[in-house]
């Protein structure tokens, strides 16, 4: 997958975070272990949130970038991870989301306090390299999805992970409904002045 941003779709301006160049690599999720091999694999990189919040650090120049980790070396952090999740390659490295929600913030803190602070995105997201800030946005939307499907739309049952993180699925036997995180675009439009005349009783 190109790491440019395909201009030639579109007329205008691109999303800040609509395009990483991250290679989704759909079908490991659908592998046996895909965890367990890519947590031993040495270029895997962690991508943490902790309850909506993505670990930042500074670079050589002084400047905040995401702080990915290096899997083989914080195995431990999947033991506290709600939600855990496959998000793609770039360049050969596969990319790891987790989410620490459950962690409180003193331990949040012991942990990460040498490899950076976890910061809202909105605050920080337009300085970051693109990359960086495109697959922070991924990861904490994917999270969020997690977190608000722990239950079945369609029977109320609980819900499990699979594919990667990709999909949940009912626990009933008689529903096992699946559900897919799915992007929504929401537009404002303002209605042209003789409509917005007559619905606001301006001119």
């Amino acid at each position: 997958m190109s790491d440019q941003y395909p201009l030639h779709l579109i007329a205008k301006k691109p999303n800040f975070y609509g395009f990483s160049g991250l290679d989704r690599s759909a079908h490991i999720r659908e592998e046996e272990g895909w965890l367990e091999r890519l947590i031993l694999e040495p270029e895997t990189r962690l991508v943490p949130v902790w309850r909506s919040r993505s670990l930042i650090t500074d670079d050589a120049m002084g400047e905040p970038c995401a702080a990915m980790l290096v899997a083989v070396e914080h195995q431990g952090l999947f033991e506290h991870a709600e939600f855990v999740a496959f998000l793609g390659e770039k360049g050969g490295v596969p990319h790891i989301g987790l989410d620490l929600s459950p962690l409180d913030e003193g331990r949040v803190h012991d942990l990460f306090a040498e490899h950076g602070m976890f910061t809202d995105l909105r605050q920080i997201g337009p300085v970051l390299e693109r990359f960086e800030g495109s697959i922070l946005a991924y990861v904490r939307g994917l999270m969020y999805w997690h977190q608000r499907h722990r239950f079945c739309g369609v029977c109320g049952s609980e819900t499990v992970s699979v594919k990667g993180g990709h999909q949940r699925n009912c626990t009933n036997r008689d529903c096992k409904a699946p559900a897919f995180p799915g992007v929504r675009y929401v537009t404002n439009q303002l209605p042209k002045p003789s409509v917005r005349t007559r619905i606001l009783g301006i001119g």
